[in-house]
């Protein structure tokens, strides 16, 4: 069976998913396992960031889906489909959890992936940022019912994509989605409650430390790229990073705002570049 949990940043999505997880093994004696759709945790090393899921949170049940790739590019949708599908192949219950809308719907749907990259790229042509209201008009029009964000660009062409690429494929025989949705106002309150605590845990978690050790592995990897560049960075952290970097003097860490509350420090500049 196939579970689709489903709702905003900062919703609970991971206590309650754990926690159904757990009476679902203790009430019906069927194993579960939870399969990320969060297109920032599949990034390895970049844990404090993206918020991912600790092996504390994950509480014994078995997570898929987190850690999958180098924090070198971006793994496009087919990519991800590929590698989560076999893990809903279960005797026991899979639960995809997560707020990427496209993953989890390329998933409950059975989306036929093959030819989506020929799609995308032509889509890229002919929509591109600039056009990105255009772009999300013509999936409504193909789908009314695409749980899309209009300002998610990248959701919208890979949306968009799939429908091009082909009829959807076969979708699991049994699935259930829950929508987790506190509101707007709840989630709102709990951010600007705990805004200041959660800046402290980053710095005090020591994100630096981290992405330097994220950049040590990925030149072990690939020794063709050497360098973290602040805008490669920046993508993988957060797609909605405010452009303004505040720089301070060389031996400092530079901080910029993400999403309006978190402080997280860049790759210091270098001398001469």
């Amino acid at each position: 069976m196939l579970v689709a949990l489903y709702g905003p940043t900062s919703s609970g999505k991971t206590a309650l998913s754990v926690e159904l997880a757990r009476r679902i093994e203790r009430d019906l004696g069927r194993p579960v396992v939870i399969v990320s759709a969060d297109s920032r945790q599949v990034y390895r090393y970049m844990d404090i960031g993206t918020s991912k899921t600790t092996r504390a949170e994950m509480g014994g049940i078995r997570h898929e889906m987190i850690d999958i790739v180098e924090p070198v590019r971006k793994p496009e949708l087919e990519e991800y489909a590929r590698l989560a599908r076999p893990h809903l192949r279960t005797d026991g219950v899979a639960l995809i959890v997560g707020g990427t809308g496209v993953y989890v719907k390329a998933l409950l749907d059975g989306w036929t992936l093959d030819g989506v990259g020929q799609a995308r790229d032509a889509l890229r042509r002919d929509f591109p940022r600039s056009m990105a209201a255009d772009a999300y008009a013509m999936l409504r029009r193909l789908d009314k019912t695409a749980r899309v964000h209009p300002n998610n660009y990248e959701a919208v062409i890979n949306a968009l994509a799939a429908r091009m690429a082909g009829p959807p494929g076969a979708a699991p025989a049994a699935h259930m989605v829950l929508g987790l949705d506190p509101g707007a106002a709840v989630i709102d309150r709990q951010t600007s409650q705990h805004g200041v605590e959660r800046i402290r845990e980053l710095v005090d978690a020591a994100i630096w430390p981290q992405v330097r050790a994220a950049d040590a592995g990925r030149r072990d990897a690939d020794d063709r790229v050497r360098r973290f560049d602040e805008p490669r960075l920046l993508a993988l952290l957060d797609p909605h990073v405010a452009r303004a970097v505040h720089h301070r003097p060389a031996h400092q860490h530079h901080l910029l705002l993400v999403a309006g509350t978190v402080l997280v420090p860049t790759v210091p500049r270098r001398p001469g570049r």
